[in-house]
């Protein structure tokens, strides 16, 4: 049990690290930045909205909706098109895509009981979501 609620945490730390809320901006046009930070900011409230799993059973829908929310938020980068910073915005999608593959396969780590999976896992999303938060600052998004 204490696995499911470890992974949850690491989970809902990676998927909606950093700060949630909106930084000033000083000009009304809306910049690539203020588009991908104004997704960043909707999908960490949408996932800070999500109910903590309490057992494996609610992990799995847990991990699900999840799952849901950051392929959306995943469809709304891949409408926009930076004019500046296009190879840090393309290692971004990747760790977001990469998320998607380390929920999955922690959420099977966790259904099979394979607690050293489920340690390593949380430390590559750890590792994961420090280095979107760098590129992230590249682009001066500061969700």
């Amino acid at each position: 049990m204490r696995h499911v609620v470890a992974a949850a945490i690491v989970l809902v730390l990676a998927a909606g690290c950093g700060n949630s809320r909106p930084a000033s901006k000083t000009t009304t046009t809306r910049t690539f930045s203020n588009r991908v930070e104004d997704a960043c900011l909707q999908r960490n409230q949408e996932l800070s909205q999500l109910s903590r799993p309490r057992n494996k059973a609610d992990f799995t829908g847990y991990v699900v909706s999840m799952l849901n929310i950051v392929r959306f938020y995943r469809g709304q980068l891949a409408a926009l098109h930076p004019s500046e910073g296009r190879r840090y915005f393309a290692r971004y999608r990747r760790l977001v895509h990469a998320d998607e593959a380390s929920a999955v396969a922690l959420l099977e780590a966790v259904r099979r009981r394979n607690r050293p999976a489920v340690a390593r896992l949380g430390a590559q999303q750890r590792d994961r979501s420090a280095r979107e938060q760098a590129l992230l600052g590249r682009l001066g998004v500061s969700c």
